[in-house]
């Protein structure tokens, strides 16, 4: 089976992108459960009556403003990376081709060619597949684009650990990150 997928690459798909990509794969579920326990503890410690229960509130709410401020920093600098290499291309046209042995993204000055065996993990966003080779991503494909068929074909090619769903707390996220 060839199938070829051509779009245009919008600011707005480019914001959604990296929005998916900030927070599957670097904020992840475990870190809102280091906050939500940091601020927890700093909290239920505050309200103790030895002044080290207090001292060690104010300690771990001190910490989960540090790792909220941390994780703001990041937030803006990977939006200012998208922006900027957004910016750069000259042509927006991105083509999509998959194969049985690999898949080729193409935009005006940039091509890569992927053999399946490489995709190690496939996350599925519910807007797009991240697809990665280890830790490092190798493509990030708006589900938009693509019919049903052709979305099993490409999750269906993933040899090792075939495709994470990550759909829970999306609705948290959008409340703080949109």
């Amino acid at each position: 089976m060839n199938i070829t997928i051509k779009y245009e690459l919008s600011p707005e798909l480019q914001r959604r992108a990296m929005l998916d990509y900030f927070r599957y794969v670097v904020l992840k579920k475990k870190w809102i459960g280091v906050l939500g326990f940091l601020v927890g503890g700093g909290l239920f410690c505050t309200l103790g009556s030895t002044p080290l229960d207090i001292y060690f509130g104010v300690a771990l709410s001190s910490m989960s403003f540090v790792l909220l401020i941390l994780w703001i920093k990041t937030y803006l600098s990977y939006m200012k990376i998208s922006t900027e290499s957004y910016d750069l291309q000259d042509s927006k046209m991105i083509t999509i081709r998959l194969s049985e042995q690999n898949f080729t993204s193409e935009g005006a000055a940039s091509w890569q060619q992927t053999e399946w065996s490489r995709v190690s993990r496939i996350i599925d966003t519910g807007s797009f597949l991240l697809l990665f080779s280890g830790k490092l991503p190798i493509a990030n494909l708006p589900k938009q684009f693509f019919s049903e068929e052709q979305l099993t074909f490409i999750t269906s090619h993933c040899p090792i650990s075939g495709v994470s769903s990550i759909r829970s707390n999306q609705g948290f996220f959008k409340l703080f990150l949109t």
